[in-house]
């Protein structure tokens, strides 16, 4: 009987989670861009509300995609999807913390903005939120590197 190689279930698991929040962000980021632009725009309570929008839906989308590209080499056993994960979750993690310090923003124009605009334009990693899933994709990630690099365990390939 064979041994498991943690790691490699690790890293694919990762992977096929990521797929998933992935598929989900771009189901639920395509519906905001489809009914937001139409429904909602500037006020004089948030002037700079479709700015705040749009510039979330881009950061939403490129995290998407970096994202799939990182999960695609994680389910490849390369160690650049280990480091690009790494990336986009760090990333994220400081997304958030920024979009929080932007809500207590001394000008009320851009916080007011960008608090209206964060839950609308954040569907692409909402789905992420509810489980903590940057933190638990980062530890998991890297608990399984340094598992695999203590054991002596065959490196994933570049």
């Amino acid at each position: 009987m064979t041994a498991v190689d943690w790691p490699s279930v690790t890293y694919r698991t990762v992977a096929i989670a990521n797929f998933l929040m992935a598929a989900a962000g771009a189901f639920f980021l395509a519906q905001s861009i489809l009914v937001v632009p139409t429904r909602l725009g500037n006020d004089l309570t948030q002037p700079h509300f479709i700015a705040a929008f749009w510039t979330m839906v881009i950061i939403n989308i490129s995290f998407l995609a970096l994202l799939i590209f990182g999960s695609i080499r994680l389910f490849q056993l390369r160690t650049i999807g280990i480091t690009i994960c790494n990336i986009v979750f760090s990333a994220e993690i400081i997304y958030f913390v920024v979009l929080g310090l932007l809500w207590s923003v001394s000008s009320t124009a851009i916080s007011m903005s960008v608090a209206g605009a964060t839950g609308v334009g954040n569907m692409g990693i909402g789905p992420q939120l509810p489980f903590a899933y940057p933190l638990i994709a980062l530890g998991c990630l890297n608990l399984a590197r340094w598992y695999r690099r203590r054991n002596g365990l065959v490196a994933a390939r570049s």
